[in-house]
Order: structure tokens, then C-alpha cells, then sequence
């Protein structure tokens, strides 16, 4: 049976400490995993992967923001876990988005354009209703035996 993931905590003269994980870092074997790297204090200099036997996108998260908010270097990644480490790393570069210029032209536009739609919108809800209405009071017109005089005067007397 494959071993779940692991991690220990080495102590190095200088007071630094260096990490080392083993097993699988998958996410079907990480467990509280997570938790106790959160825990982790003091200064790391280095996080040791080479004793892990499979790493997938997760495991290879938890081992990047480990070493990144420790300010660690990872070692002993083999080329498919440093693939997996560069992926994530590349994703979690701060993106700054650009902001689009619009004129006030543009932004006018756009604004009577929206309020257009809304209207539209509104106006069709509205010719809906009306239509159900003439409906409603067509198929009452051939059929007067189907109009409750009794349920009209209730809600009347609800309404006032």
C-alpha cells in the first residue's frame, strides 16, 4: 500500500530548519496534511521533495506556498513534480488588469443603451400581461359559467 503524505521537520545548526516530504502528495492522501503546514513556525530554508513518491496539482500547491511563505527553495523535485511546482508557481503571479479607457462618449452610450434593454424589457412583461388579460376575459365571454362571482366579491372585500 502506497504511503499517505507526510512531512518532518529537521533542525539545522545554524537555527534554520529544512522540511522533508515523503510519500504520496496527492489529494486523495494529504489528509490534515494541510493544517499542519499552516502550523508551521520559525525559519525554513529549504523545502526537500525528493522523498515524495507522486505529487499531483495539490500536493504540488501545498508544497509551493509552503516554501513561498516560509521564503524557502525547494529541492529534489523530479522533472514531474517541478513541471506541477512551476505551473503553480506561475499562476500565482500578482496579474495587474488593465483598466480600460472609455470615453465619456462611450460611457454614455453604453448607459442609454442598458436603460433601452431594461425598457424593452418591461414593455414586452407588460404587452404579456395584457394579452393574458384579453385572453382570460375572451374565454370567460364563451364560457360565463366559469366566472365566480363569489371569489370576485371575496377579494374585492380583501383589497379594500
Amino acid at each position: 500500500m502506497p504511503k499517505p503524505a507526510d512531512f518532518l521537520q529537521e533542525q539545522l545548526p545554524d537555527g534554520g530548519s529544512i522540511i522533508r516530504f515523503s510519500g504520496r502528495v496527492v489529494i486523495a492522501a494529504i489528509g490534515g496534511l494541510d493544517d499542519r503546514l499552516r502550523l508551521l513556525s520559525g525559519p525554513i530554508k529549504e523545502v526537500d521533495v525528493s522523498g515524495v513518491d507522486r505529487m499531483d496539482t495539490v500536493g504540488a500547491w501545498l508544497v509551493y506556498r509552503t516554501a513561498r511563505n516560509h521564503d524557502a527553495k525547494i529541492t529534489g523535485a523530479n522533472s514531474d513534480a517541478n513541471r506541477l511546482l512551476v505551473a503553480v508557481g506561475n499562476v500565482d503571479q500578482d496579474e495587474v488588469p488593465v483598466a480600460i479607457k472609455q470615453t465619456a462618449l462611450i460611457r454614455v452610450l453604453f448607459e442609454i443603451g442598458a436603460a433601452m434593454v431594461d425598457a424593452l424589457s418591461t414593455l414586452l412583461k407588460f404587452l404579456a400581461f395584457v394579452g393574458q388579460v384579453v385572453k382570460s376575459a375572451f374565454v370567460l365571454l364563451a364560457n360565463p359559467r366559469r366566472f365566480r362571482i363569489h371569489a370576485v366579491v371575496q377579494h374585492f372585500d380583501m383589497v379594500g
